[in-house]
């Protein structure tokens, strides 16, 4: 099937719309570590538009706004364009802080990749050490999961989302401070989403998962599907203490 037969959500349209896909790297990254997924979703014959933006240097909401008033500003309620996004880390909390003030009435699909749905045990740790807020800049400050953290207040993604995290600490003083299963920069419970459409894990730590084939092809099956091959969606705890 074409991908220009597909629609919002997934349902397919009789008129055709051009596919695009936005990658929106993570913290202290820049759009060459999203190059290898840019490389495959271009080879599904998707329009790749890899945004930059300046990770260390704004608050959450100034970034995003920078990137979705500037960058995708020419494509964005493009009823002739359907509009997917691949973040990775602090990118997915970007594209959730946007829709949570503005509604994107062409997006289509979304991965997130290692993201930190329920705010940063790491940056509750850190923000108020201020060689952390001048290295790191104000937006990681507003990653945790306690006070001042942006993630807890953002509400339910109001897109269909699957969620990719990594089990792989390579940070023996991180994983000290993550509970249970972690990626190294964010715990396995924290990349979750209530309601979210998929979700799937690799044994690959935090960045690393940005180069992993097998990712790769998890994408891309979920943005053209709505489900990853190997779905563990099934496998969360129905307790789970998800409140975004």
């Amino acid at each position: 099937m074409p991908l220009s037969t597909f629609a919002v959500g997934g349902a397919e349209a009789p008129e055709l719309r051009q596919q695009y896909v936005v990658l929106l790297h993570g913290l202290s990254l820049s759009p060459w570590a999203m190059k290898c997924i840019e490389g495959r979703l271009k080879k599904n014959g998707y329009k790749v538009i890899n945004a930059k933006y300046p990770s260390r240097k704004k608050s959450i909401e100034e970034l995003a706004d920078d990137v979705f008033t500037g960058k995708l500003a020419g494509i964005l309620n493009q009823p002739d364009k359907e509009i997917h996004f691949v973040t990775h880390s602090m990118g997915g909390i970007l594209l959730r802080s946007y829709c949570s003030r503005q509604s994107i009435d062409n997006i289509g699909r979304v991965v997130m990749i290692a993201p930190p749905n329920q705010g940063s045990q790491i940056a509750d740790r850190l923000r108020d050490k201020r060689w952390f807020q001048k290295l790191m800049g104000p937006g990681a400050c507003e990653l945790g999961a306690g006070r001042g953290g942006i993630p807890g207040t953002l509400g339910p993604a109001p897109f269909s989302v699957g969620v990719i995290a990594g089990t792989l600490s390579l940070n023996p003083v991180f994983f000290r401070w993550l509970p249970g299963r972690n990626d190294g920069r964010v715990s396995l419970e924290a990349t979750r989403l209530d309601n979210m459409k998929d979700f799937t894990t690799f044994h690959c730590n935090h960045t690393f998962l940005l180069w992993k084939p097998a990712v790769w092809d998890e994408i891309v099956q979920f943005l053209q599907h709505g489900r990853f091959k190997n779905s563990m969606l099934d496998s969360v705890p129905a307790d789970s203490e998800c409140k975004s």
